[in-house]
Protein backbone atom coordinates (compact mmCIF):
# COMPACT_ATOMS: atom_id res chain seq x y z
CA UNK A 1 0.00 0.00 0.00
CA UNK A 2 0.80 3.68 -0.33
CA UNK A 3 -0.57 6.58 1.64
CA UNK A 4 -0.49 10.18 1.67
CA UNK A 5 -2.45 13.13 3.41
CA UNK A 6 -5.22 15.74 1.12
CA UNK A 7 -6.24 18.91 2.42
CA UNK A 8 -9.15 19.97 2.18
CA UNK A 9 -7.98 23.99 1.57
CA UNK A 10 -10.97 25.10 -0.23
CA UNK A 11 -13.46 24.36 1.98
CA UNK A 12 -14.51 26.11 5.62
CA UNK A 13 -15.52 23.36 7.90
CA UNK A 14 -17.08 23.65 11.46
CA UNK A 15 -15.59 20.70 13.96
CA UNK A 16 -17.50 18.82 16.52
CA UNK A 17 -15.50 21.07 19.08
CA UNK A 18 -17.00 24.14 17.65
CA UNK A 19 -13.68 25.19 15.45
CA UNK A 20 -14.25 26.48 12.09
CA UNK A 21 -10.95 26.00 10.11
CA UNK A 22 -10.42 25.69 6.16
CA UNK A 23 -7.80 22.60 7.07
CA UNK A 24 -9.69 19.86 7.22
CA UNK A 25 -7.10 17.20 5.96
CA UNK A 26 -7.64 13.41 4.93
CA UNK A 27 -4.81 10.64 5.38
CA UNK A 28 -6.08 7.98 2.27
CA UNK A 29 -4.52 4.60 1.92
CA UNK A 30 -4.47 2.96 -1.69
CA UNK A 31 -3.56 -0.69 -2.66
CA UNK A 32 -0.48 0.06 -5.16
CA UNK A 33 -1.44 -3.06 -7.55
CA UNK A 34 -5.25 -1.86 -8.06
CA UNK A 35 -5.03 1.80 -7.08
CA UNK A 36 -8.02 1.26 -4.97
CA UNK A 37 -8.42 3.37 -1.83
CA UNK A 38 -8.71 1.21 0.83
CA UNK A 39 -9.24 3.54 4.04
CA UNK A 40 -9.35 6.89 5.16
CA UNK A 41 -9.67 9.40 7.88
CA UNK A 42 -10.24 13.44 8.35
CA UNK A 43 -9.30 15.80 10.90
CA UNK A 44 -7.95 19.09 11.20
CA UNK A 45 -4.89 18.77 10.33
CA UNK A 46 -2.31 16.23 8.80
CA UNK A 47 -0.82 14.74 12.24
CA UNK A 48 -0.20 11.75 13.35
CA UNK A 49 -3.18 10.44 15.35
CA UNK A 50 -4.49 10.91 11.97
CA UNK A 51 -2.51 8.80 10.51
CA UNK A 52 -2.60 6.03 13.19
CA UNK A 53 -6.09 6.15 13.14
CA UNK A 54 -6.40 5.39 9.23
CA UNK A 55 -4.23 3.02 9.83
CA UNK A 56 -6.46 1.28 12.25
CA UNK A 57 -9.12 1.40 9.61
CA UNK A 58 -6.54 -0.13 7.15
CA UNK A 59 -5.93 -3.00 8.92
CA UNK A 60 -9.95 -3.95 9.14
CA UNK A 61 -9.50 -4.49 5.10
CA UNK A 62 -5.83 -6.35 4.98
CA UNK A 63 -2.39 -6.53 6.75
CA UNK A 64 -0.08 -5.03 3.90
CA UNK A 65 3.30 -6.07 3.93
CA UNK A 66 4.70 -3.31 2.24
CA UNK A 67 4.26 0.77 2.79
CA UNK A 68 4.96 3.30 1.07
CA UNK A 69 5.26 6.91 2.87
CA UNK A 70 6.86 10.21 2.56
CA UNK A 71 9.89 10.73 5.23
CA UNK A 72 7.98 13.31 6.82
CA UNK A 73 7.54 14.49 10.62
CA UNK A 74 3.68 13.16 10.61
CA UNK A 75 4.78 9.88 8.85
CA UNK A 76 8.33 9.35 10.00
CA UNK A 77 8.03 9.27 13.75
CA UNK A 78 9.36 7.14 17.09
CA UNK A 79 5.53 5.87 17.54
CA UNK A 80 4.21 4.67 14.13
CA UNK A 81 7.69 3.91 12.49
CA UNK A 82 11.07 3.32 14.67
CA UNK A 83 13.01 0.81 14.15
CA UNK A 84 12.87 1.25 10.48
CA UNK A 85 15.75 2.09 8.45
CA UNK A 86 16.19 5.65 6.34
CA UNK A 87 14.00 6.69 8.69
CA UNK A 88 15.77 10.81 8.74
CA UNK A 89 12.90 12.16 11.42
CA UNK A 90 14.28 12.45 15.10
CA UNK A 91 17.12 11.20 16.57
CA UNK A 92 17.65 8.04 16.86
CA UNK A 93 17.55 6.34 20.79
CA UNK A 94 17.92 2.82 22.14
CA UNK A 95 14.90 3.32 23.93
CA UNK A 96 12.76 3.95 21.39
CA UNK A 97 11.63 0.75 20.97
CA UNK A 98 9.61 -0.84 17.67
CA UNK A 99 7.16 1.18 15.76
CA UNK A 100 3.30 0.07 15.42
CA UNK A 101 4.21 -0.63 11.83
CA UNK A 102 6.95 -2.79 12.38
CA UNK A 103 5.05 -4.02 15.44
CA UNK A 104 2.26 -5.08 12.70
CA UNK A 105 5.24 -6.81 10.44
CA UNK A 106 4.85 -3.44 8.01
CA UNK A 107 7.88 -2.70 5.85
CA UNK A 108 7.67 0.53 5.89
CA UNK A 109 9.72 2.36 2.73
CA UNK A 110 10.33 6.20 2.11
CA UNK A 111 9.76 8.24 -0.61
CA UNK A 112 11.18 11.97 -1.15
CA UNK A 113 8.87 14.61 -1.49
CA UNK A 114 11.41 17.23 -1.53
CA UNK A 115 11.00 18.86 -5.02
CA UNK A 116 14.96 19.42 -5.39
CA UNK A 117 16.11 15.81 -4.72
CA UNK A 118 13.22 13.67 -5.33
CA UNK A 119 9.98 13.27 -7.08
CA UNK A 120 6.95 14.61 -5.01
CA UNK A 121 4.45 12.98 -7.32
CA UNK A 122 5.86 9.63 -7.24
CA UNK A 123 3.67 7.86 -5.09
CA UNK A 124 0.58 6.30 -7.03
CA UNK A 125 -2.29 7.85 -4.86
CA UNK A 126 -0.76 11.43 -6.02
CA UNK A 127 -2.57 10.78 -9.28
CA UNK A 128 -5.80 10.09 -6.87
CA UNK A 129 -5.21 13.72 -6.09
CA UNK A 130 -4.35 15.55 -8.73
CA UNK A 131 -6.22 17.24 -11.47
CA UNK A 132 -10.04 15.42 -11.58
CA UNK A 133 -9.17 14.07 -8.58
CA UNK A 134 -10.77 13.54 -4.94
CA UNK A 135 -9.83 17.05 -4.58
CA UNK A 136 -11.46 18.25 -7.22
CA UNK A 137 -14.47 16.70 -6.74
CA UNK A 138 -15.36 16.94 -3.20
CA UNK A 139 -15.07 20.95 -2.83
CA UNK A 140 -18.11 21.66 -5.80
CA UNK A 141 -20.03 18.74 -4.81
CA UNK A 142 -23.93 18.91 -5.31
CA UNK A 143 -24.37 19.04 -1.85
CA UNK A 144 -22.51 21.74 -0.97
CA UNK A 145 -23.85 23.99 -3.30
CA UNK A 146 -24.00 27.08 -1.52
CA UNK A 147 -22.35 25.70 1.38
CA UNK A 148 -18.45 25.23 2.86
CA UNK A 149 -17.26 28.07 1.20
CA UNK A 150 -16.71 31.05 3.09
CA UNK A 151 -16.49 31.00 7.11
CA UNK A 152 -19.88 32.14 7.47
CA UNK A 153 -21.55 29.22 5.70
CA UNK A 154 -19.02 26.53 6.94
CA UNK A 155 -20.36 22.71 6.35
CA UNK A 156 -20.23 20.14 9.85
CA UNK A 157 -16.98 17.82 9.57
CA UNK A 158 -19.81 15.10 9.06
CA UNK A 159 -21.10 16.28 5.82
CA UNK A 160 -17.86 16.48 4.59
CA UNK A 161 -17.11 12.84 5.64
CA UNK A 162 -20.54 12.39 3.84
CA UNK A 163 -19.19 13.36 0.40
CA UNK A 164 -15.12 12.25 0.66
CA UNK A 165 -17.12 8.70 1.20
CA UNK A 166 -19.29 9.04 -1.66
CA UNK A 167 -15.96 10.41 -4.14
CA UNK A 168 -13.77 7.47 -2.90
CA UNK A 169 -16.68 4.98 -3.48
CA UNK A 170 -17.01 6.67 -6.74
CA UNK A 171 -13.35 6.95 -7.69
CA UNK A 172 -12.95 3.19 -7.04
CA UNK A 173 -15.80 2.24 -8.95
CA UNK A 174 -15.39 4.21 -12.46
CA UNK A 175 -14.58 2.20 -15.16
CA UNK A 176 -12.20 2.47 -18.16
CA UNK A 177 -9.23 3.19 -16.03
CA UNK A 178 -5.61 3.34 -17.66
CA UNK A 179 -3.63 1.63 -15.80
CA UNK A 180 -1.59 -1.76 -16.60
CA UNK A 181 -3.64 -3.75 -13.90
CA UNK A 182 -7.30 -2.36 -15.57
CA UNK A 183 -6.23 -1.78 -19.11
CA UNK A 184 -8.42 0.56 -20.30
CA UNK A 185 -11.77 -1.14 -19.66
CA UNK A 186 -11.63 -2.30 -15.45
CA UNK A 187 -12.13 -0.51 -12.64
CA UNK A 188 -9.97 -0.28 -9.51
CA UNK A 189 -13.07 -2.52 -7.56
CA UNK A 190 -12.62 -5.00 -10.09
CA UNK A 191 -8.86 -5.17 -9.87
CA UNK A 192 -8.95 -5.30 -6.51
CA UNK A 193 -11.97 -8.01 -6.43
CA UNK A 194 -10.07 -9.96 -8.94
CA UNK A 195 -6.91 -9.99 -6.82
CA UNK A 196 -9.08 -10.94 -3.63
CA UNK A 197 -10.19 -14.17 -5.81
CA UNK A 198 -6.56 -15.76 -6.48
CA UNK A 199 -5.21 -14.12 -3.46
CA UNK A 200 -7.01 -13.46 -0.49
CA UNK A 201 -5.61 -10.70 1.87
CA UNK A 202 -3.72 -11.72 5.08
CA UNK A 203 -5.72 -10.00 7.97
CA UNK A 204 -5.24 -9.14 11.92
CA UNK A 205 -6.82 -10.40 15.17
CA UNK A 206 -8.56 -7.77 16.70
CA UNK A 207 -5.60 -7.40 19.36
CA UNK A 208 -3.46 -6.95 16.77
CA UNK A 209 -5.71 -3.98 15.67
CA UNK A 210 -5.77 -2.14 18.60
CA UNK A 211 -2.64 -1.83 19.16
CA UNK A 212 -3.16 0.94 17.05
CA UNK A 213 -5.83 2.57 19.52
CA UNK A 214 -2.91 3.38 21.68
CA UNK A 215 0.06 5.89 21.50
CA UNK A 216 3.08 5.82 23.32
CA UNK A 217 5.88 7.98 24.62
CA UNK A 218 9.11 7.62 26.18
CA UNK A 219 9.25 8.88 29.64
CA UNK A 220 11.56 9.94 31.99
CA UNK A 221 11.14 9.12 35.80
CA UNK A 222 12.31 10.93 38.26
CA UNK A 223 14.29 9.84 41.60
CA UNK A 224 10.69 10.39 43.56
CA UNK A 225 9.15 8.35 41.33
CA UNK A 226 6.91 11.46 39.28
CA UNK A 227 6.80 10.88 35.34
CA UNK A 228 7.01 13.72 33.36
CA UNK A 229 5.32 13.80 30.31
CA UNK A 230 5.43 16.16 26.69
CA UNK A 231 2.15 17.24 27.03
CA UNK A 232 1.67 20.30 24.77
CA UNK A 233 3.17 23.69 24.50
Amino acid sequence: VNGDGLKFDRLWVRFPDGEVINTATGWFWQDLRSRKVLAWRLDKTENTDLFRLATYDLTGVCAPEHVYLDNTRVAANKVMTAGNGNRHRFKHDPEDGMGLLAMLGMKVHFTNPDKESGNPGAKPIERAFGIGGLHDKVAPHPMLEGKGHSKAKAIDAALLAEIVAIEVARHNAQTGRRTAECGGILSFDDVWRDGLASRPPQVYTKAQRQLLLMSREVVTIRQDGGIVLAAGR
